[in-house]
Formats: C-alpha cells, sequence, structure tokens
C-alpha cells in the first residue's frame, strides 16, 4: 500500500516522449513509485486531483533569498539613474544589515513562496556582508525545514575591501566541505561556489573561486551573464576592466 496516492489529474510526464495522461501517481517513502493507472489504489493519504494539473516541480536557476526583505519596503532614496546605483543605494546596503536571523526567516519566506508557485528546486546566493560566518548553515536550515531541495552558495564580494572577498570565498569553501561529508539521505541542500559581479571580485578572486570550485569538485556560479545586460553602464565606467576579468 502506498504512502500518497494522488488520483484523477492531468498527469505532465515531462519524460522523453513529453506524454500527458489521466491518472494517478504512487508514492512510497517519498520516492514516486508508479504513474498511469497503479493496480493498487489503496494509500494512507489520497488526494483527489480531479480537474488539476500534475507535474514535476519546476527549478529556478538563480536566485537571492534573502532580498525578498526588500518586498514592498518604503526605500527614502533618491531614485536611481542605472544598475550600478541599485547595488549602491538598495541592495549592496541590505547586504550590510542582514543578521543570521534575517538570513533565515528570509530564505524560509523565499522558500514557501517557492513551494506556492511550484518551484521545488533552487540555486542561489547568499550575500549578507554583514554576518558572512556560517550563513550558509541558517540558509540551509530554512530550505531543509520546507522541504525543498536547493545548491546555495556565498556571494564573495570585494566591493568593499580585499579582505571581504576572503572571508566570503572562506565560507564558501566551509559549507562545501561540510557538505561532503553528508550523504544524500542526509541534506538535499548542496553546496556551489558563489562570486559577485566581475566590478566587485579582483582576478585574483576569481582565480581562487575556480581554484576551490575544481578541488572539491563543485559548481562555480560568477555572476557574468547578467553582465550582458548593465555592459554598457560598466564599460562606461570600468574601460576593458570587464573583458580583462573573464580572462581566468
Amino acid at each position: 500500500m502506498a504512502d500518497i496516492l494522488i488520483k484523477n489529474g492531468l498527469i505532465l510526464t515531462m519524460n522523453r516522449s513529453r506524454r500527458v495522461i489521466k491518472g494517478s501517481i504512487s508514492i512510497e517513502g517519498g520516492e514516486i513509485k508508479e504513474v498511469g493507472n497503479p493496480e493498487d489504489e489503496r494509500a494512507d493519504t489520497v488526494i483527489d486531483a480531479e480537474g488539476k494539473i500534475v507535474m514535476p516541480g519546476l527549478i529556478c536557476a538563480y536566485s537571492h533569498p534573502c532580498k525578498i526583505l526588500l518586498r514592498a519596503a518604503p526605500l527614502k532614496i533618491e531614485p536611481p539613474a542605472d544598475f550600478t546605483q541599485v547595488l549602491q543605494r538598495v541592495w549592496w546596503p541590505l547586504d550590510e544589515e542582514v543578521s543570521d536571523e534575517d538570513t533565515y526567516v528570509s530564505t524560509l519566506a523565499s522558500s514557501l513562496e517557492f513551494i506556492k508557485t511550484g518551484v521545488t528546486f533552487f540555486a542561489g546566493l547568499q550575500s549578507s556582508q554583514g554576518s558572512i560566518g556560517k550563513s550558509l548553515d541558517h540558509v540551509a536550515s530554512a530550505v531543509e525545514k520546507a522541504g525543498l531541495r536547493a545548491l546555495i552558495g556565498f556571494r564573495a564580494s570585494e566591493r568593499n575591501t580585499r579582505a571581504e572577498g576572503a572571508r566570503g570565498m572562506k565560507e564558501n569553501v566551509r559549507f562545501l566541505e561540510n557538505r561532503r561529508k553528508k550523504s544524500l539521505g542526509e541534506s538535499k541542500v548542496g553546496g556551489i561556489v558563489g562570486l559577485d559581479f566581475s566590478f566587485a571580485a579582483s582576478n585574483e578572486l576569481l582565480k581562487h573561486g575556480r581554484r576551490v570550485a575544481n578541488r572539491l569538485m563543485y559548481l562555480f556560479l560568477y555572476l557574468l551573464l547578467r553582465e550582458r545586460l548593465i555592459f554598457t553602464t560598466i564599460w562606461k565606467s570600468m574601460g576593458n576592466e570587464l573583458l580583462r576579468g573573464l580572462e581566468i
């Protein structure tokens, strides 16, 4: 007998043939055992999904869970004129004030919103320059409490000082080494090596991040793709420094 049976739903299998079927899903021990028309439709919990769509959870490829703290915030600042000023006047000041408790609560709030919108896995970077040490543990605790899966890292940044970037990378290494000791059954939260935009991270820090990722065999998440959107602004102020930053 199954633990959970979801019946009468329109199932988007998302398998190679992209089958869409009307049927049931049998779940045992937290794993999907059968999709379609299970022979045994007895279960401890039965969910009638008549008139509803049942599909695999969505994936959020990039996020900053703690930024939910700014939602609907009454910002008393001079309106930013470009992305750089958004960072300087909005995002970075928040990063300086985020505490460990803020980190846990904001990640939990973001996780609940992910669940509400069908997201069951996300990749995200923590950015709390005012409380770097062990901040990823608080992120992981909130994600695990919500029952999601995630890959998380600390956004190592030299926006203020080189020493701050080193502390951010040290937090990445600490968390990654700790995660390597855990099996998938122990935790559904893994780690990634995180770095800030190239204009807030020196070539030395970028190379260090790549070495850490290679040594520990983890993903290296560097904020590059979004730089295409702000390339004009950064190019005006940084010259060809952005291009040099890619030569790692």
